[in-house]
């Protein structure tokens, strides 16, 4: 059941070029609004209430295209948090975070470091205390790999956007817009999210499904029906290979020496697996090849 006890207003406004086409425009407003439903979701889900914001529609303006909309909350049934006046403490907190968030990708152009990121999580708690809402049983960091999941969906939600279309966040006292060129790279997120790297070392056999013929990228390889890559770093291996001096049939498999990087990030969770041959051991021929030579 919803109820209007919570309502937080605010706008989404699109400043359109002449030949910007409408359903470029319609289709930054959906998923821009699904982006921040879901930061809304992650922002509050460390108060420990039952509830889940919802946006909805109130009104559209012509002209730039204004999206009008309000937040609204499952039905509460808990009465200390409707005597804390939670509807106005939420609405201060969510737009005063939002706002947060959008000006956060305005101070560069880039995400290059694990500080700017602790920076916004610090600036949140900051408004979490000033609209009051940490007289809520429980609040906490909203999750690192959550923040930049949402920062990320409202980032995509621009790029079909043309130079001449900007887009700004509305509300009664505050305007502020998106910027369109902020980035960042999967590596610095991957850097920002890692907690722990475990390395370990064992002997594998993979089937060998692309090669790498010139460069010094990785090999595909298939391991436990999946596809698995993988770098060789024995570089006179790769180079004898890569002159012809070893000879790889389709459908061969290597025996090799394989070192494995794990990431782990706060949670616990695997964000990413990185393997090595670190040397290979026997080049296995395809079994319809070895049948070949023993008839």
């Amino acid at each position: 059941m919803i109820s209007t006890l919570a309502r937080t207003g605010f706008g989404i406004k699109i400043s359109y070029g002449r030949e910007s086409k409408p359903e470029v425009i319609f289709r930054a407003l959906s998923e821009m609004l699904i982006a921040f439903q879901s930061l809304d979701r992650h922002l509050l889900e460390s108060v420990d209430v039952k509830f889940t914001p919802i946006i909805l529609l109130e009104d559209l303006e012509k002209g730039s295209l204004i999206a009008w909309l309000t937040t609204v909350l499952e039905k509460l049934e808990d009465k200390e948090v409707i005597n804390l006046k939670f509807d106005k403490i939420v609405g201060t907190f969510l737009n005063q975070a939002r706002y947060a968030v959008i000006n956060f990708t305005k101070k560069g152009n880039k995400l290059e470091s694990k500080e700017q990121i602790e920076e916004l999580q610090q600036d949140l708690v900051k408004i979490a205390e000033s609209s009051n809402i940490k007289e809520l049983p429980i609040y906490s960091f909203i999750n690192p790999r959550d923040l930049l999941s949402d920062v990320t969906n409202i980032q995509n939600s621009l790029t079909e956007l043309s130079d001449e279309d900007n887009v700004s966040y509305l509300t009664s006292d505050m305007e502020v817009s998106f910027n369109k060129s902020f980035s960042f790279t999967n590596e610095i997120v991957e850097e920002i999210l890692t907690k722990e790297i475990i390395e370990s070392q064992s002997i594998m056999i993979l089937k060998v499904k692309k090669p790498d013929y010139l460069g010094d990228s990785k090999w595909e390889f298939e391991y436990e029906n999946r596809k698995l890559e993988a770098k060789i770093k024995n570089s006179k291996w790769l180079s004898d290979y890569q002159q012809g001096k070893i000879d790889i049939r389709p459908g061969s498999s290597l025996r090799a020496s394989i070192r494995t990087i794990v990431k782990y990030d706060y949670d616990n969770e695997v964000i990413s697996s990185q393997y090595e041959i670190l040397e290979v051991l026997e080049i296995i021929p395809p079994t319809t090849y070895i049948q070949a030579e023993l008839s």
